[in-house]
C-alpha cells in the first residue's frame, strides 16, 4: 500500500510538472533492444550468436545493447526476453550511421 501511495504521487508530481515518460523505438538515438533486420547485413560486435538456454532452434534476433550487456549476456538477457534464442550484437556505430539513419525513428536527430 505505501509503494502504491510513493508512487502515485511520483506520477502526480511528473504531470505537476510535464515531465513525461520517453517511450523509445527502433531507430531513435537511445534506443536499446531487438531490431527488425531486412535487406542490409549489419556490423556485429561478435561474428557468432549467443544462446544462453538453447530451446531447440529459433529465428536470431539482432539486438543493440548498452556497452558491458553483450559480455554479460547470461546477466541481461531476460531484459530482451531473449535467453532461449541465438543472438547477434549489432555494432554501436552501424546502428547510428545505416539503422536510425534510415528514418526507422520517431527522433533520429538531435
Amino acid at each position: 500500500m505505501r509503494l502504491l501511495v510513493v508512487m502515485l504521487g511520483i506520477a502526480a508530481c511528473m504531470v505537476a510538472t510535464g515531465v513525461q515518460a520517453k517511450r523509445l523505438a527502433p531507430g531513435d538515438r537511445d534506443y536499446y533492444g531487438p531490431l527488425t533486420i531486412r535487406d542490409e547485413r549489419p556490423v556485429l560486435i561478435v561474428q557468432e550468436p549467443r544462446i544462453v538456454r538453447s530451446r531447440g532452434p529459433r529465428e536470431p534476433l539482432y539486438v543493440r545493447v548498452p556497452p558491458g550487456h553483450a559480455k554479460q549476456w547470461e546477466k541481461h538477457c531476460a531484459k530482451y526476453r531473449a535467453c532461449d534464442r541465438p543472438v547477434y550484437f549489432v555494432d554501436d556505430r552501424w546502428y547510428h550511421e545505416h539503422y536510425a539513419g534510415q528514418g526507422r525513428g520517431r527522433r533520429n536527430a538531435r
